[in-house]
């Protein structure tokens, strides 16, 4: 891992406003067709997670990007053992892409799974938890929502803070209620 003297590196692609062109080189079809995000597993070996039918006749797929951090996060929640094994592979791929590529903390926000703040806050629960089991690194969390923000430091804590403390990625004297929560946790 290489190492940055004096400065922190927060890898910020766990995130799901991060989008992918349709006409891209990571985007296309898998053994049996299927439209797919294409990566590199942690086996290196080419993967495929599939976009869902229902992401298809969303806005930003007819405009012809692919949120792929927001398809990863929503399949890894998913009751369908085979969309979570896809979420979580994917998701697990790109966290030791940045551990390697010298992160000290990466970067979780699910701000754009939904509007519905009940859904964001399950997915950060989620994420946090599923991160919390296989990162080597401390979380970011990054949100516009104090709330889940707030939701992500208590599943943190729950799981008992296993790389350490965290960083909130949202503080800012236009929002000086999130630096409350930091005393809180």
């Amino acid at each position: 891992m290489l190492k940055s003297p004096g400065f922190s590196v927060i890898g910020e692609n766990i995130h799901t406003t991060r989008v992918l062109m349709r006409k891209g080189k990571r985007v296309g079809l898998d053994p049996n067709g299927r439209e797919s995000v294409i990566y590199r597993g942690l086996d290196g070996i080419e993967q495929f997670m599939t976009i869902p039918d229902e992401f298809k006749k969303t806005k930003v797929y007819e405009e012809g990007r692919v949120k792929h951090f927001m398809i990863a996060v929503s399949k890894g929640m998913s009751e369908d053992p085979y969309e979570q094994k896809q979420g979580e592979a994917y998701i697990a791929a790109e966290i030791e892409r940045q551990e390697r590529f010298g992160s000290n903390f990466l970067d979780l926000n699910v701000d754009e799974i939904s509007y519905k703040i009940e859904i964001q806050t399950k997915a950060i629960k989620w994420l946090v938890g599923f991160y919390g089991s296989i990162s080597n690194l401390p979380p970011s969390i990054d949100s516009s929502s104090p709330e889940i923000i707030n939701v992500g430091l208590e599943e943190y804590e729950r799981i008992g803070r296993p790389q350490g403390d965290p960083m909130i990625n949202s503080a800012s004297l236009e929002r000086v209620g999130v630096l409350d929560l930091v005393s809180g946790h």
